[in-house]
């Protein structure tokens, strides 16, 4: 569970209000002796909270920063979390622990919250045998992730995305190399950008053009020259990722 004094705002957000000022969390799950950027590149890491802070946010949002948060696909150097704070709520007080298999994923979101989903179906969207889906159900109804009815399952109504996620990449030159990093959070996260320590007139065109094409923001000089783009990442993988990041917070 998180400690409510130490940073989220997990009870009496409502919705309604403005978002709160942003929230660093070092995340649990970061690897132990890693720097959380190249020696070049800590110099970038103030533009990274300022990009972050200025992300969008509606009523009832909390932007919560998480640097260097391990994900499936790598490990960008800045997460943007901007959660839905009744969301983040009661996913901690869900006590399930956070589903880090993406077959759990998959089937947790297929079983959605009210209609029950039979072994078959299931087994045919896990693209497995009905025996081992059936261990994978199992294991996920002992944890509370999901609930049996009705000859089917359906799953705890607190395990959805906790918000947009926004994979946040650094590098003091080289653009290529960022976006190609960016493209692969991009496959998780909702939105990626990459924040540059410095953008030549001569390649400027070139790389917003890059970023415009691919959805990618790009962050220069303390300002979004490209906004990041919002991708339609699969159920299952935003759930997925989203509960990373519960993992990070301490959730569970």
């Amino acid at each position: 569970m998180l400690e409510m004094p130490v940073s989220l705002p997990l009870a009496g957000g409502g919705m309604g209000r403005r978002r709160n000022g942003p929230i660093e969390v070092a995340s649990s799950l970061t690897r132990a002796g890693r720097p959380f950027l190249p020696v070049a590149e800590l110099g970038l890491a103030p533009a990274l909270r300022i990009a972050a802070g200025r992300l969008p946010g509606g009523s009832g949002a909390q932007l919560v920063m998480l640097p260097e948060c391990p994900l499936p696909v790598g490990v960008p150097d800045l997460i943007a979390l901007v959660a839905d704070t009744e969301a983040l709520s009661a996913r901690s007080a869900a006590g399930v622990t956070p589903l880090l298999r993406e077959q759990e994923a998959r089937m947790v979101t297929a079983c959605g919250v009210a209609r029950p989903r039979l072994l078959p179906w299931l087994a045919s969207i896990a693209g497995v045998s009905e025996g081992h889906t059936l261990r994978v159900l199992q294991n996920l109804e002992r944890r509370g992730a999901i609930h049996r009815r009705a000859g089917g399952w359906v799953r705890h109504p607190a395990l959805q995305p906790l918000g947009r996620t926004y994979a946040i990449e650094a590098k003091v030159s080289n653009w290529r190399s960022g976006f190609s990093q960016c493209l692969r959070y991009g496959t998780l996260a909702d939105a990626s950008a990459l924040a540059l320590g410095s953008l030549s007139e001569r390649s400027r065109a070139e790389v917003v053009t890059t970023a415009r094409q691919h959805g990618i923001g790009l962050f220069v000089a303390e300002r979004w020259i490209v906004r990041p783009r919002i991708s339609p990442v699969p159920a299952a993988r935003r759930f997925w990722v989203s509960e990373h990041l519960a993992a990070a917070l301490g959730i569970g």
